[in-house]
């Protein structure tokens, strides 16, 4: 397999890049149920991370739609939305665009936005706005598109989100002082910053980096208080996938660069209070590239994929050590979206269920709480 191929073409080809990983504390309740009356706080320093709930919000176990993943999250007018897509399997099969709607976080209704049978609709991710509520699509093999509602309910029909150059890919949309910036990378070539007033139409703002070097693509941003612009990419230049970290200040035309050496896919990243949250996919176990600790006794086969919650130190560039959301299973799992909601607090999507890449099976949709604790 070229290593610089695109995670679209990892998909396409039936094949998942290798192992690596992330991690140092584990939590775990009761074996992937929330323990209302035993919250986990873990970390190092003088900030911790507590875990206050986590709970599965959505299955369709025993249907032939049973694996829900990629997921995203936000809120608009007053209502908590999770997006995710609905297929029969992880790679390239019979797929559907499904959004959860709440008003309290408890009773989730389910609506399908997006269902085309002849295209593969992956790694959807949500924007809201003061008139729409925006959503994006990659469907396989072709590039992001991108449709709207305007009332809860009607669609518009998708349509191109940008296109500059073929095969490109966006990812995590976000709001900053007035205008719209999200992250769009071009078959692990470049990643280009774009930016927009009103997130339907796009335009290039700068180049957060190009070539074979990282082999760049899934890149989330965010924007600090004092105005940078902090960039995370998943790297496909090995089997780890080594993070990459991009920082720039306004206009956000010259990028300095730091990296990890430990497995990172499915980024999100945000600023809770004062501070910045990356979550993504890893590895645990104890080969080269992994993080290495003590496994979880009720789970067997505690090595695999996880979601990982890091504390990211911007004057290191650099993942603290991480903490590992629920998960009963060592397969296919993450990919999550975060959404703060105040007071130091958080919320993160993720899904997990599957034991086995590239086969039919079930995968589960969670939704965790955290809070932040300053000094």
């Amino acid at each position: 397999m070229n290593s610089l191929e695109s995670r679209r073409q990892f998909i396409g080809n039936g094949i998942v890049a290798g192992a690596g990983a992330l991690g140092v504390a584990i939590i775990s309740g009761k074996r992937g149920v929330a323990d209302d009356e035993r919250r986990t706080e873990l970390g190092s320093g003088i900030k911790r991370v507590i875990l206050e709930s986590a709970d599965r919000i959505y299955t369709s176990r025993g249907k032939e739609l049973q694996y829900n993943s990629f997921t995203d999250i936000d809120v608009w007018r007053g209502k908590y939305y999770v997006v995710f897509r609905q297929a029969v399997k992880h790679h390239p099969s019979r797929s559907r665009l499904v959004l959860l709607e709440s008003t309290d976080l408890k009773k989730w209704d389910e609506k399908v936005v997006l269902d085309r049978p002849e295209l593969d609709d992956r790694d959807p991710k949500l924007l809201s706005t003061p008139d729409r509520l925006i959503l994006y699509t990659t469907p396989f093999p072709h590039d992001t598109e991108v449709l709207y509602t305007e009332d809860g309910t009607h669609w518009s029909e998708p349509a191109d989100a940008y296109s500059d150059d073929v095969g490109d890919q966006c990812w995590r949309p976000k709001a900053w002082m007035g205008s719209y910036y999200m992250a769009c990378d071009y078959d692990n070539d470049r990643v280009d910053l774009l930016k927009s007033d009103d997130g339907l139409s796009w335009r290039y703002a700068s180049t957060i980096m190009r070539g074979s070097k990282y082999a760049p693509t899934e890149t989330a941003i965010t924007f600090l208080k004092d105005g940078r612009c902090l960039a995370v990419t998943r790297g496909n230049t090995n089997s780890t996938c080594d993070p990459v970290f991009s920082i720039a200040n306004p206009p956000y035309t010259s990028w300095s660069y730091g990296h990890g050496d430990k497995y990172f896919s499915g980024p999100a990243v945000e600023r809770i209070g004062d501070s910045v949250i990356v979550v993504s996919r890893t590895v645990i176990g104890p080969e080269k590239g992994q993080w290495d600790f003590p496994r979880d006794p009720e789970i067997p086969d505690d090595d695999g994929q996880r979601t990982a919650v890091h504390r990211f130190d911007v004057e290191t560039m650099s993942l603290g050590p991480p903490i590992l959301l629920l998960t009963e299973t060592s397969g296919d799992s993450s990919y999550p979206g975060i959404l703060p909601i105040g007071e130091g607090r958080a919320l993160i999507s993720w899904h997990y269920g599957n034991r086995h890449w590239g086969t039919p099976g079930p995968n589960d949709i969670w939704l965790a709480q955290i809070r932040i604790v300053e000094p």
